[in-house]
């Protein structure tokens, strides 16, 4: 599996009692893999590409936000529609039924 190969080369190249007090600390081990680093040029490193993940990932939410807004805005459009249509055919339907009690109504006192 993926994870025991990254396990198996990370511990390959740290230090044993490093890697054991690493191991002993972490969190999540089903998930997450302490790797070591050496000097100050491989930790810059690494934290230059966690803030390149934060950045894409950023730009993935930003991505997803608009997508999600334009659904929105298209369900919104889509039940103004349907609410105009429905108030249209409920004012025709009542302009009908008074037509109707109208004329009721006169064939009622023209009977009596």
């Amino acid at each position: 599996d993926e994870l025991a190969r990254a396990r198996a080369a990370a511990r390959a190249a740290a230090d044993d009692l490093l890697w054991d007090r690493a191991d002993a600390v972490n969190p999540d081990p089903s998930r997450l893999v302490p790797v070591q680093l050496s000097g100050f040029a491989a930790l810059k490193a690494r934290c230059d590409g966690q803030h390149a993940e934060g950045r894409a990932q950023a730009q993935q939410v930003a991505a997803i936000a608009a997508t999600l807004a334009q659904v929105a805005d298209a369900r919104e459009v889509g039940a103004r529609v349907k609410l105009t249509a429905a108030a249209a055919r409920h004012a025709q339907l009542s302009h009908r039924l008074l037509a109707i009690v109208g004329r009721v109504e006169q064939l009622r006192t023209e009977r009596s």
